[in-house]
């Protein structure tokens, strides 16, 4: 048994063994876990941490609740300081045209240069970008939750979102700014060329007017120094003038118009017949005046075409300047987008590896459960094993103290040595020792080496030995003095003499010794075997108690010792009983045997076979031997109990007692008592004394003192007749006495 809770203390040790490592390969996996996710998701802020917070007090892992929180105390490009928004949403247009559009601006004129708003405003070249208020997968950490102790790679990758999506913001309102400024400066240009258009046309209306004027004069002075052509130079001159004036209306000059007028009045002095030279002075002069007056109109026209154009020229230069910035805003866009999405998809990859450490940490700790819970099965099964072993151990180590205890009582009751003080150490010594001791090769108890400590059972045994092989001798235990003795229970402990009115006195006795249950007693229904049987009913008939003694002057029942009775020697220290028989004398009806003849035709006659009970249930008393000072006398109250099965295979013990159990076992009282059989009573004392005595004596009680406190007789009335009121009638008048006889061995003990 204790080389199997060996084996089993060696197993759970190199399973704890086995665990221990195991516990710290988890132990250092979980660091390096929770080392890789604080680098991914970094520690928590302060106020996260505490009673009702996220996370527990002291709590230094990775922040797996608000890791997209990051901080950024000021927002100088905040969305909502950017933009204005229309149902959390805002779009961008973003022009996707190459620099031919630029370049083309080179070649337009005045009226079609405007149309570039157009063309800047095509949807077929352009692709629309859509700003949400609450882009962006991060939040903004209240700075009253205070500073993470370690920032992980996705605050990292969050920081970056946050700064590239800033970036996006001050590009998307850059873009959105120049193209503002391009759209005002193209509505300006047309307003201001729109303007400058109508200045043009009215100066050179003016101009026209003037120059007619002027001429219309010289002709009328011309008119009045020629009284004879005034109405046909009139007429002349008023049609010249007429055809004179300029045919193109706008920013452009009509050069060929002065011209004409020459021709005309040159025409009209030919045709003319001026006679006067002076006229004809005049007319010249005239002429000359007014062709050096259109020369220098021509020229002042040349010169503002020119400068129209170089203004133009400028102002094409400044919208193609604009333009070109809003296109490169265009770019600078796309590209800040695209790092925007960059920054986004380094986040997601951040995360994925997060998440990966998180399902690779759960499946570590799966497979970590289940070999703890293999170690665990393991442990608790070995630890089942050795608690069974050592509880087989406990358990028999317990029976054998118990059948130890059983032989140091067995012993005492037998030889009464161990009634004094040191004697009942002796006891106290078996109750207490926790050890087997020395066993021999055959298994007999051997004494210990050593004088000192716990000797063990087997130690104690071995003095017990020791003594009993010295004291079986010495007390006569191989000699005893055997006796044949006959007890009336009429004469001796009724004190009812063998008279006719004796008769009489004696059946009152009876009559007083009928009970309608005997199993009412406690003593019958505890120690008598089957007296009830399976039959539930009340079980009448006879029941009579007394008490034996041996003492001087004092017959066998502890009355004074008269003529004719019996008793026991004072000078052996103990006389026990070898069988016993009980007799019913006058009884009619016994079954017949070769020395008595008689049938059972008797009006009382009675069963053959009457039946009996006889059972000590009060103390035992004898002495103490006399091998020191005095003989004292001594009482045991022997209790008589069966010697369990020690596994009970066929489960037939009544209290299912088996001597190897569990504690996690429902089993009864390691013991039970063993009872009394009724035995077979005559109607012939000399029965005892012939062959015939084995048939009607008992030897259960074989070993037990026949002093006693308390002795009781039962008879049952099923055993006379089925009538049992009838049989225990018949018995009281058919019986004049009942004898007790006791077949003893005594030891005298010197």
């Amino acid at each position: 048994v204790f080389e199997r809770a060996a084996d089993s203390t060696r197993l759970l040790r190199s399973t704890e063994n086995q665990n221990q490592n195991l516990t710290q390969i988890v132990d250092d996996e979980e660091t390096a876990f929770i080392a890789m996710l604080i680098d991914i998701f970094g520690q928590p802020y302060p106020s996260d941490v505490g009673p009702g917070k996220f996370f527990p007090q002291g709590y230094t892992g990775p922040d797996l609740v608000r890791y997209m929180a990051i901080d950024r105390p000021f927002e100088i490009f905040a969305k909502s300081k950017l933009f204005s928004y229309d149902s959390g949403t805002r779009e961008f247009t973003l022009n996707v045209k190459d620099s031919g559009l630029i370049d083309s601006i080179n070649d337009r004129n005045l009226f079609t240069i405007l149309s570039v708003r157009d063309e800047v405003e095509d949807d077929g070249d352009t692709v629309t970008y859509r700003l949400r208020e609450d882009q962006g997968p991060y939040i903004i950490a209240d700075p009253a939750m205070g500073s993470r102790p370690s920032l992980g790679s996705i605050q990292t990758a969050l920081n970056d979102v946050r700064l590239a999506e800033e970036q996006l913001y001050v590009g998307l309102a850059s873009m959105d700014t120049a193209r503002k400024v391009l759209f005002i400066n193209l509505d300006t240009l047309e307003t201001e060329m729109a303007e400058r258009f109508g200045l043009r046309s009215a100066d050179l209306a003016f101009s026209t007017a003037k120059f007619i004027y002027k001429e219309v004069i010289v002709a009328i002075k011309a008119i009045q120094k020629s009284l004879k052509l005034v109405a046909q130079t009139r007429q002349q001159i008023v049609g010249a003038a007429v055809r004179s004036l300029p045919t193109v209306v706008g920013l452009s000059s009509d050069v060929s118009s002065p011209a004409r007028a020459a021709i005309l009045a040159a025409d009209i002095a030919a045709a003319t017949p001026l006679t006067a030279a002076d006229i004809a002075a005049q007319q010249a002069e005239a002429v000359a005046d007014f062709v050096f007056i259109l020369a220098e109109k021509a020229l002042e026209i040349a010169k503002i075409s020119v400068e129209e154009k170089a203004y133009l020229r400028a102002q094409i230069a400044k919208v193609k300047s604009l333009y070109a910035a809003s296109y490169a805003r265009t770019r600078e866009v796309d590209a800040l987008a695209v790092a925007y999405t960059r920054a986004i998809e380094n986040y997601r990859t951040e995360l994925a590896n997060g998440q990966t450490v998180l399902a690779n940490r759960e499946v570590f700790r799966r497979r970590a459960a289940a070999a703890i819970q293999g170690y665990r099965t393991r442990d608790i099964a070995f630890r089942t094993f050795r608690t069974e072993a050592l509880e087989e151990y406990q358990t028999l180590l317990d029976w054998a103290s118990r059948y130890a205890f059983l032989a140091a009582q067995a012993y005492d009751y037998e030889t009464g040595l161990l009634g004094s003080t040191d004697g009942q150490a002796f006891l106290g010594d078996i109750i207490s020792s926790r050890a087997l001791g020395v066993v021999g090769p055959n298994g007999e108890p051997t004494l210990s080496a050593s004088a000192t400590g716990d000797a063990g059972l087997s130690g104690l045994l071995a003095k017990l030995k020791g003594d009993y092989d010295v004291v079986k001798g010495r007390l006569g235990f191989n000699n005893p003095e055997s006796n044949g003795t006959t007890f009336s229970l009429r004469r001796e402990l009724f004190r009812i003499p063998d008279t006719p009115d004796g008769d009489t006195a004696w059946q009152q006795a009876l009559e007083g010794l009928v009970t309608t249950d005997l199993l009412t007693d406690a003593d019958i229904a505890t120690h008598a075997m089957q007296l009830g049987g399976t039959d539930v009913s009340s079980q009448p008939g006879f029941l009579l108690s007394f008490r034996s003694v041996i003492e001087d002057g004092k017959n066998f029942f502890g009355k004074d010792l008269l003529a004719g009775d019996s008793t026991y020697t004072t000078s052996n220290f103990a006389t026990k009983i070898s069988s016993l028989g009980v007799v019913f004398e006058g009884y009619h009806g016994m079954a017949p045997c070769p020395i008595c003849l008689q049938g059972h035709d008797h009006a009382d006659a009675l069963s053959a076979t009457p039946y009996v009970y006889l059972i000590p249930a009060g103390l035992d008393s004898m002495r103490t031997p006399p091998l020191g000072d005095g003989s004292p006398l001594r009482e045991w109250d022997v209790q008589d109990y069966a010697m369990p099965l020690p596994f009970d295979l066929g489960d037939l013990e009544p209290s299912n007692e088996a001597v190897q159990q569990t504690s996690d076992s429902l089993r009864a009282s390691f013991r039970s008592p063993r009872r009394h059989a009724a035995f077979r009573a005559t109607d012939i004392v000399d029965y005892f004394y012939t062959n015939l005595a084995s048939d009607y004596t008992s030897s259960r009680l074989v070993g037990r003192s026949v002093a006693n406190t308390n002795w009781k007789i039962a008879i049952p009335a099923k055993s006379l007749l089925a009538d049992e009121s009838e049989g225990m009638s018949r018995f009281i008048r058919s019986v004049k006495d009942i004898k007790l006889h006791l077949k003893t061995y005594s030891y005298a003990g010197n």
